[in-house]
Formats: C-alpha cells, sequence, structure tokens
C-alpha cells in the first residue's frame, strides 16, 4: 500500500501529463510541437496598385511623369506632364516588440524578422488599398452602369459585364490606338460570376497566387475590390513592355521598417515608413479617357 506522500506524488504526475489540466506541463511542449508552418497568421490583403497600375522609381521630391502627345487636328506635337500625388506619410505602429522577434526565433528555429515583415507588409499594402480606391473613384470617367437580366445565370452576367468592360477598352484606344491590354477591378457581388465560368470559357485560374488578381479572360485580367463596401466597377488598361500606354502609375518613394524606443516603457517597437504616390497618365483627358468606372445594377 501506499503512504499519503505517495498518492499525492502520482496525483501530481497524472495531473501534469493530463492535457485539459490547467497549468499542465505539456501545454509548453505542446506550442514547441507546433509547426509554424501549419499556424494560420492572419494577415491584410495583398496591394492592389502594384498588380494594375505601372510601377516606377520615384527619384525627386515629388516626381512626375512625360508624355508627347499630337495637337488636334494639326500636325505639331506637345510634350505633357502629370505630377504624382504622394499619398499622406504617417509612420505605424505595429505593436510587434523584438520581445515577440526573439520568441519567434527560440520557439519555431526560424527567422523571426522574415515573418515580422510579412506582417508588417500587410500593413502597409491595406494602407496602399485605401488611397488606390480612393484614387480611382476620384479620377475614373464615369460610364454609367449595366443591368443583369438574367437573374442568377453567371455565364450570361458575366457577357453582360464583359461587353461593358471591352466598351471602355475600345473607348480608350477610339481616338489613339495605345494597348487592348485591360485590367478590371470587380466588387465582391460581380467577382464570383468572373471567378465560376474560368473553367470553360477559356480563362486562366490565378487563385493559386497569393493576390487580389482572380483570373484572367482574354486580354482582361480580373481583380477584387479590396474595398467590400465599394460598388464601382474599375477599367483601365496596362501595357508591360511599354509602360507608358497605361492607364496610371504607381511611384515607389520610400519604405523603411525602424525599431523605436517607447519613451514611456523603454521597449522597443516596429514602426512602418512607407512613401508612395499615385499619377494619371498625362494622355488621360476627358474626352480621350484611359480609366474608367461603371457600376451594376442589380434586379
Amino acid at each position: 500500500m501506499m503512504n499519503e506522500d505517495q498518492i499525492d506524488n502520482v496525483e501530481t504526475q497524472v495531473n501534469y501529463t493530463n492535457p485539459d489540466y490547467p497549468g499542465s506541463r505539456n501545454v509548453a511542449d505542446a506550442d514547441q510541437n507546433l509547426s509554424l508552418e501549419d499556424m494560420f497568421i492572419q494577415l491584410k490583403l495583398p496591394s492592389l496598385p502594384r498588380q494594375i497600375f505601372s510601377l516606377v522609381d520615384i527619384v525627386g521630391a515629388t516626381g512626375g511623369l512625360f508624355a508627347i502627345r499630337q495637337k488636334n487636328d494639326t500636325n505639331d506635337f506637345e510634350l505633357v506632364r502629370r505630377n504624382f500625388n504622394l499619398a499622406p506619410s504617417e509612420p505605424i505602429k505595429t505593436g510587434i516588440t523584438t520581445e515577440a522577434i526573439q520568441d519567434i526565433e527560440a520557439m519555431y528555429g526560424r527567422d523571426g524578422r522574415a515573418i515580422a515583415c510579412d506582417m508588417l507588409r500587410s500593413l502597409a499594402n491595406d494602407y496602399e488599398n485605401k488611397q488606390c480606391i480612393d484614387f480611382l473613384k476620384t479620377h475614373a470617367v464615369d460610364r454609367g452602369s449595366i443591368s443583369y437580366t438574367y437573374g442568377k445565370d453567371s455565364e450570361k452576367r458575366y457577357f453582360q459585364l464583359a461587353q461593358k468592360v471591352h466598351e471602355c477598352t475600345l473607348e480608350a484606344n477610339s481616338k489613339n490606338i495605345r494597348t487592348f491590354n485591360t485590367w478590371c477591378v470587380l466588387p465582391f457581388n460581380d467577382a464570383s460570376s468572373v471567378s465560376s465560368v474560368t473553367e470553360y470559357v477559356g480563362g486562366q485560374d490565378m487563385t493559386a497566387h497569393k493576390s487580389l488578381f482572380l483570373c484572367q479572360i482574354g486580354l482582361v485580367k480580373y481583380y477584387l475590390n479590396p474595398d467590400i463596401n465599394d460598388e464601382n466597377t474599375y477599367v483601365g488598361i496596362k501595357d508591360v513592355k511599354l509602360p507608358g500606354r497605361s492607364s496610371a502609375y504607381f511611384g515607389n518613394f520610400k519604405s523603411d521598417i525602424l525599431k523605436v524606443v517607447l519613451q514611456e516603457s523603454g521597449q522597443q517597437e516596429y514602426y512602418i515608413y512607407n512613401r508612395f504616390g499615385m499619377a494619371l497618365s498625362p494622355l488621360h483627358t476627358e474626352d480621350n479617357p484611359m480609366l474608367f468606372k461603371f457600376k451594376v445594377e442589380r434586379n
């Protein structure tokens, strides 16, 4: 028979090996056994403007774009310029501390700084997306609306949508041939109509990519609008080989991730400084547009 001390020892051992017991020693062991790849890190969405706009580097204090166009009804040419609108730049507090980075490295044997950079990049993307949608709302030429007349028939809804998109592309090339490579940013409600038909209309499914890119059908690349409350559909053109033919541009200025010592606590935290700008093509005008928007009315 066991004495009281031996019984206490057995109870303690059982409690320590029971995963449901609060304070179990195996809780810490279980955390260390988790694979980092199996964890879900909830990040913000990727950057939309870096996908749909042509990318340029801004090296000056402001930065500008130049283009040459023919004057109306003449044989003369003129040089036109449009400056970048730099987005308001304020440091983004992340709440990620040096201790958190060290914990990741100690527990998982991985570069905690690289993981933190992915998380910080997602915060910067969120701000870029907000500025991008504001830019599109402000500068895109309004081309009215279309009305779905086929209920929930995805195929017919898609063809109605695609016709309007192609009308915008043709308008952008009606006075001057620029490019027929088109991007279209869809609201959440219309993204399903496009995604559901990609398998049998020759679409290229890109769902494996970590981006807002939905698919490509013909010369049109479809993207998801990161703003769930925006009901506009946006259409523009983009030429990868000849960026001067694109509707708009995203300008990289300066991006930094800096460690800051908080005065009140002495603790080190990471801050993001992200400076960028966006600009319309100098060739975009009201009577010769390159950027469009329209809405879908649902019956």
